[in-house]
């Protein structure tokens, strides 16, 4: 199958590395060091807990969107700043009939992506892995599993479905099909503004949050704040849903959240789909997000500082964890 990586970060290097890897044709969409590090010698993988130590591929690399015109299936893995002016270079080059699955963070890109490309083209997806680039053109893996779940924003299931599927298992990636995926992504997003801007703010691994007493019961408060939040929205959030976000942070003591990673890389912060997605809308509901609007207001600082007047909002220039 044809396949193109729309951002081939540590997530989107990863998955694309694994399709490469089980015979597929993959066109890696990249930028910068990153990519001319993969031009020159391809894209090496090292698993750190894994059996297979490590995954040279050899591909096509390049920073130019009409490469992917002739694509049958894209993976949508740009960090969520990037959502709009991606898909604006992207449209005018998909093939007809060409599949997208967006891989994002948060549960607002679906909806730009939508409105461009209609529901019955769009699926959405959560990844369940640990991954970074340690050095350009070199992603080294943390998580034991690569787990992924995908569906239709509707919730049909298809033959479509039922291969995509297939395609990923068969590559080694964990894969099954939701009809409710973005319940799957609301979950996944309470995982994250738990732990990613209190990790980006004070620069702690998740182990380092859970082990210091105070930051420990602010990453609660972050959830609580997170869910009621999402309960007003009409979100079904399961009752156990403290209990699995921390059990879910215990398996993953040594991982660096994508916001740590990015700010300490110098890129821009997915601060808006991550954590200023719960303050508007708990400002537009009339309830109070405090320990989230701090985190919030804190991070839009530091990228302000590094970004000019508008910050992370006017830096639109790849991994959900």
């Amino acid at each position: 199958m044809k396949i193109g990586i729309v951002g081939a970060g540590a997530v989107g290097g990863l998955l694309g590395g694994m399709l490469r890897a089980a015979g597929h044709d993959v066109l890696f969409l990249g930028r910068g060091q990153h990519l001319q590090a993969m031009q020159q010698n391809g894209l090496l993988i090292k698993f750190a807990t894994s059996q297979r130590k490590t995954l040279r591929i050899k591909g096509r690399f390049s920073d130019e969107v009409k490469d992917l015109s002739d694509r049958e299936l894209l993976l949508f893995t740009v960090k969520s700043t990037q959502t709009k002016e991606m898909m604006g270079r992207l449209l005018p080059h998909l093939k007809a009939g060409a599949i997208v699955i967006t891989l994002q963070n948060g549960v607002d890109n679906e909806e730009i992506l939508a409105q461009a490309l209609g529901e019955e083209r769009l699926l959405s997806g959560a990844a369940y892995l640990s991954a970074e680039i340690e050095s350009p053109g070199v992603i080294e893996v943390h998580s034991s599993g690569l787990q992924l779940i995908i569906g239709y924003l509707d919730g049909r299931q298809s033959q479509d479905l039922t291969r995509l599927v297939g395609l990923f298992n068969q590559a080694g990636v964990h894969c099954r099909p939701s009809a409710k995926i973005m319940e799957r992504k609301w979950h996944k997003l309470l995982w994250n503004v738990t732990f990613n801007p209190l990790s980006a703010a004070t620069g702690e691994t998740i182990g380092e949050i859970l082990d210091d007493a105070e930051l420990h019961q602010t990453a609660r408060r972050v959830l609580k704040e997170a869910v009621q939040v999402a309960e007003a929205l009409q979100v079904s959030v399961r009752r156990d849903i403290e209990t699995v976000v921390f059990q879910g942070a215990e398996e993953a003591r040594g991982h660096k959240t994508s916001m740590l990673q990015d700010r300490e890389q110098g890129k821009p912060m997915e601060i808006e789909s991550i954590c200023g997605y719960f303050v508007h809308q708990a400002a537009q509901l009339g309830l109070r997000t405090p320990t989230i609007h701090t985190l919030y207001s804190i991070l839009l600082a530091i990228d302000k500082k590094r970004y000019g007047q508008h910050g992370n909002k006017g830096a639109e220039t790849s991994e959900p964890d």
